[in-house]
């Protein structure tokens, strides 16, 4: 079955937000945590950022899949920015766990969230209790992998992390020849940003702490709770690093991902009506582009398919994304 094209529902705000799910071949457990993989990794998302101007609200990476909350001013910014972190997160780690092959199982997964209090609220609580809902870790606060819960909970706005610049340390070695220079000397700190998710942007941030902090007590509990009632206990930390990369569960959970986070089923109907309303004018254009005509319209905010043999042409859009260097990757139409 195609893929469901790149879609936000159209908002009062300036930016979409969408949940970003991204998952590992097979279940496979390269996301391990360790103190140099997590830094690699926040380094990587933090460059991103930076490059590419995304809102981040709050992250959390088990060691086979993660989570994203973040607000995109269009699709084609979503896009550029996944690009780039799946991209260079599969080399990094790769490099780490010796695995020279592809890390991602699909295509991640951006799943708009409606602007219901109790929708937002409800997602950021299942980003931030990744590890403990899993029965892995007791508190959210003891997971070892990435997760901002750490972070928001001390009131902490940055997650720093290291980024190596592959391109100027190959250059370098090919100039002066051999492998003397190491990654230490092309290795540069940097920071992802987090923001207030946008049903409590207006608080100040000892308001915004004291809503987190409430959340993560009452997941811990909610995890104290499901233990008590299972007699069992969390699986602990040391279970988890023990692992190896490479290893795979025996069942992975195959339920299908929700094509849009909403409580109600009226915004359930008005956002499916406006999908398939998109859906015909892409696939109009799209019939259009096929037999020929280079000018053929698409609805705004999404990318229109490649022809064969050009370049890849923009749409148009509510804003265009940041363009960094030419030395970024683009992301192509219909990606």
């Amino acid at each position: 079955m195609g893929r469901y094209p790149r879609y936000h529902p159209p908002t009062e705000r300036e930016r979409s937000l969408v949940e970003i799910t991204s998952r590992v071949m097979q279940g496979r457990t390269l996301l391990r945590p360790s103190t140099k993989l997590n830094r690699r990794m926040i380094g990587v998302i933090g460059r991103a950022q930076r490059l590419y101007g995304v809102k981040i609200h709050a992250l959390g990476y088990l060691s086979n899949h993660g989570h994203e909350i973040c607000s995109f001013r269009d699709v084609e910014q979503q896009a550029l920015f996944m690009q780039f972190v799946q991209c260079n997160l599969s080399k990094e780690i790769g490099r780490l766990h010796d695995w020279p092959g592809p890390m991602w199982g699909r295509r991640y997964r951006g799943i708009p969230i409606s602007e219901e209090e109790e929708v937002q609220s409800s997602r950021l609580r299942y980003v931030l209790s990744q590890g403990c809902k899993e029965g892995l870790v007791e508190h959210p606060l003891e997971w070892p992998g990435v997760n901002s819960a750490w972070h928001l909970w001390h009131g902490t706005t940055e997650m720093e992390g290291e980024w190596v610049d592959r391109t100027a340390l190959y250059n370098a070695r090919r100039r002066k020849g051999g492998s003397l220079l190491s990654e230490d000397d092309f290795t540069t700190i940097e920071k992802v940003e987090l923001s207030p998710m946008p049903l409590w942007q207006d608080l100040t941030p000892e308001e915004y702490r004291a809503k987190v902090r409430t959340m993560i007590e009452s997941i811990a509990e909610e995890a104290r709770e499901r233990n008590r009632a299972r007699g069992k206990r969390a699986m602990g930390i040391a279970v988890v690093l023990a692992r190896h990369p490479h290893s795979r569960p025996e069942h992975l959970d195959r339920s299908p991902a929700p094509q849009v986070h909403c409580s109600s089923q009226e915004k359930r109907a008005e956002f499916w009506e406006a999908f398939k309303e998109f859906v015909a004018r892409y696939r109009v254009g799209a019939e259009q582009l096929r037999d020929g005509e280079l000018t053929a319209a698409f609805p705004a905010n999404c990318f229109a398919p490649r022809r064969r043999g050009t370049s890849p042409r923009r749409t148009e859009s509510a804003g265009p994304a940041a363009r960094p260097d030419s030395t970024t990757p683009r992301a192509y139409a219909g990606t």
